[in-house]
């Protein structure tokens, strides 16, 4: 009896993990922060999971009283799931507001937070409707505060957030971008810190050209302690944070360059109770030229 329960002792732990549940699904998307009243709109997603995804919606709502219009998001390949969004779903409104919602076959989801888009003016008659409008990608689940800077390169170029480029017609916006994203987690008693993951896209681009560069970096402290880290692009850092106490979330946008590499840096970490531990999600976003 004692060896059959001894066994079962150490089986234990492999029937915990088998039961585990699977990683949820990582959104990335950006909301357009306006559209044209009468334009469609198109929005772009990219969705990733341990898991076979089984579907991605958009759910659409004038206001909070409103039930909202489930729109599915078709796959484009690579992660990339988009919705065009008939212009009649927010006529005569000033703003309407989405959410994005991702389940994959093992059950697991996962979902934005309410985004708004504004509606302005009016699409005179005989104007032209634009398929395409601002794409833009970056990751959510904010936690904490979010700081976010716009750094300029020295070629003098500026630009702001929030959206992608303007595209000719019938170019499609998800071929404009390249999205990678980076993680790293550690609990031990040293080497914590220096840390750095990077990525580079370069064999990806196709002699396409960098606009622009976004990186957004949710970093949690996990034991409280004081950890410092930098977003680092073009062999250079254009931003430096500091995480204590609860999680944080920062974004940078790197305008007018075109280096193919960015990265996270852990600098130091604050030891509690002699163990050093923390984790930090990125995404790292190119906006690219046709």
């Amino acid at each position: 009896m004692q060896t059959f329960i001894r066994r079962l002792l150490l089986l234990f732990p492999v029937l915990i993990l088998s039961a585990a549940p699977g990683q949820r699904p990582v959104i990335a998307h950006d909301p357009p922060p306006s559209v044209a009243a009468g334009q469609r709109l198109r929005l772009i997603a990219r969705v990733s999971a341990s898991a076979p995804l089984e579907r991605v919606t958009l759910h659409l709502a004038q206001s909070g009283g409103v039930a909202p219009v489930v729109v599915p998001m078709e796959p484009s390949g690579g992660g990339i799931f988009s919705a065009a969004i008939n212009p009649s779903l927010f006529s005569g409104a000033s703003s309407f507001r989405y959410y994005i919602e991702a389940h994959t076959v093992d059950g697991d989801w996962a979902e934005t937070d309410w985004m708004t888009v504004r509606v302005i003016g009016t699409v005179e008659e005989g104007g032209t409707d634009r398929n395409w409008v601002r794409p833009a990608l970056v990751g959510l689940g904010v936690a904490g505060g979010v700081g976010a800077a716009i750094v300029l390169s020295d070629s003098g170029s500026s630009g702001g957030g929030g959206g992608g480029e303007d595209l000719p017609p019938g170019v499609d916006p998800a071929d404009q971008i390249i999205v990678r994203t980076l993680s790293d987690s550690f609990s031990g008693a040293s080497g914590a810190a220096p840390r750095e993951r990077s990525v580079d896209v370069a064999d990806e681009l196709q002699g396409r050209r960098i606009n622009r560069v976004r990186i957004r970096i949710e970093f949690d402290p996990l034991d409280g302690g004081e950890e410092i880290y930098e977003v680092v692009y073009n062999a250079r850092t254009v931003l430096s944070a500091v995480a204590r106490n609860a999680p944080r979330t920062d974004q940078v946008d790197v305008v007018g360059t075109a280096d193919s590499r960015g990265g996270i840096r852990v600098l130091s970490s604050e030891a509690v109770n002699n163990t050093f531990a923390y984790r930090w999600n990125a995404t790292v976003t190119f906006f690219l030229a046709p």
